[in-house]
């Protein structure tokens, strides 16, 4: 089963967004990012935290999906796991 497959070989998609707050409107933001592999979305999830840590970016959405299957992520072990 390749790396971009879950349950019975069902190609899936990983869609990870981060996102910060503002004072207002056009200070907030978020970016959503995919990847088709369970282990690079965290990896760039982390890498992304990195990145926008100035504006105190969270993870705000961790989801996979592939053909009529989805599931949330999202999970307190893995905010543990990140840091956040």
């Amino acid at each position: 089963m390749a790396n971009n497959q879950i349950g019975m070989g069902i190609d899936a998609t990983y869609y990870y967004t981060i996102s910060w707050d503002g004072i207002d409107e056009y200070t907030e933001g978020s970016v959503t990012f995919t990847s088709l592999d369970e282990r690079d979305a965290v990896q760039n999830i982390q890498h992304y935290l990195d990145y926008y840590k100035d504006r105190d970016a969270y993870l705000s959405n961790f989801a996979v999906e592939g053909d009529g299957y989805s599931k949330n992520l999202l999970t307190d072990e893995l905010k543990n796991k990140l840091g956040r």
